[in-house]
C-alpha cells in the first residue's frame, strides 16, 4: 500500500459513531490497522457498536460526549490526547435534521451551523498538528 494511504497505527477520532455511515468507517479503519476514538452521547450505544465490530476490542477507546456542549468537546479532546499527539478526525457529529431551508427559523439553522463549527474549530486545533 502507498505510505500516504497507510493508517497502520494511526489514530482516527470518529464522531456520531453509533449510527449508518459512522459505524461502517469504524468497521472500514479498523480492517486498515487504526486504532479508534468512538464518540457519541450515549455510552450503552457506543459498547454496542464496539461490541458488534470483530478484532476492536484493543485497537478501540469510547469516550462519550455531547457535542452542543463546547466544554464536552474540550474535555474530550483532552482524554483523546491520552492515547495520541496526532489524530485523523472524521466528523458526522452535530445536529443533523431533515428541513427545507425555507421552512425553519434562522436562529435554528444558526444553531445548526455554530454547532458543526464550533466542534470543527476544537477538534482540529487541539487535536491535529501541523
Amino acid at each position: 500500500m502507498n505510505k500516504l494511504f497507510d493508517l497502520t497505527g494511526k489514530l482516527v477520532l470518529v464522531t456520531r459513531a453509533t449510527y449508518g455511515l459512522s459505524i461502517k468507517y469504524v468497521k472500514s479503519l479498523i480492517n486498515q490497522g487504526t486504532n479508534i476514538v468512538i464518540t457519541a452521547r450515549k455510552l450503552y450505544k457506543l459498547k454496542q457498536v464496539k461490541k458488534e465490530i470483530k478484532n476492536i476490542e484493543d485497537k478501540c477507546f469510547m469516550v462519550s460526549c455531547d457535542v452542543s456542549k463546547t466544554n464536552k468537546n474540550i474535555s474530550m479532546t483532552t482524554k483523546v490526547k491520552e492515547y495520541y499527539e496526532n489524530v485523523i478526525i472524521v466528523n458526522n457529529a452535530g445536529i443533523g435534521k431533515l428541513f427545507s431551508i425555507n421552512t425553519k427559523k434562522c436562529e435554528e439553522l444558526l444553531s445548526i451551523i455554530n454547532i458543526k463549527l464550533t466542534l470543527f474549530t476544537i477538534l482540529h486545533g487541539k487535536l491535529v498538528k501541523l
